[in-house]
């Protein structure tokens, strides 16, 4: 169903949006629903801010990287596969446009999080709910995995922020770096040997017995 064929669909059904797939979003989204395309950026607006976050390692760079990435999307959508995954079509955008931002400045330190923000911290979200030995033994586990971070080459930092912070699929990561699923799984595997050797650097008494 279009917005031509239905005009007033938008107006009447738009708090429906929300129960819907990113599947069904999507193919209002192909059909110039502005709702659904309004849908889908509030919905996945904040991976890729954190994911930019990460890349970018500044709080204002990230915002407007975003806001880049989703100006993109917006003019983008018709074209979209729509078996397609909506968040790796999104964080791959997100990563291209970081990366080429990167290359053009010549930054090469990118992925971990600046400290104090807790977009980026790994840290459970209502601290109230624990302890607070647990809370402070969380923020330096979370503190030594941004420094271990910190000590990857990009690429390897970027597969481990896709796999294991955002969690996105194998499959979905291959789609957003355009390689094959056999190739993202042995760069996965080899980003945690080398983010475990970081983190054995950092504290090796984690690593005992």
């Amino acid at each position: 169903m279009t917005m031509a064929s239905n005009p007033q669909w938008p107006r009447e059904q738009a708090a429906g949006l929300r129960g819907l797939g990113d599947r069904e979003c999507l193919a209002l989204a192909r059909d110039g629903h502005r709702e659904a395309q309004g849908e889908l950026v509030s919905r996945h607006m904040p991976v890729v801010y954190r994911l930019c976050l990460r890349l970018t390692r500044d709080r204002d760079s990230a915002a407007d990287a975003t806001q880049e990435v989703f100006a993109r999307a917006l003019g983008a959508f018709a074209s979209l596969d729509p078996e397609s995954s909506v968040r790796a079509w999104l964080c791959a955008i997100a990563y291209n446009f970081v990366r080429d931002l990167s290359r053009r400045a010549k930054v090469r330190r990118i992925v971990a999080a600046p400290r104090g923000d807790d977009g980026g911290r790994f840290e459970p979200r209502d601290e109230r709910q624990r302890p607070a030995l647990d809370v402070l033994v969380a923020r330096e586990e979370a503190g030594v995995l941004e420094d271990a971070l910190d000590r990857l080459d990009p690429g390897a930092r970027a597969i481990v922020v896709l796999r294991d912070i955002e969690g996105l699929s194998y499959a979905e990561i291959a789609r957003a770096l355009d390689v094959n699923v056999g190739t993202v799984k042995s760069r996965v595997h080899r980003a945690r040997m080398e983010l475990k050797e970081a983190m054995l650097a950092l504290r090796p008494a984690w690593f005992d017995a």
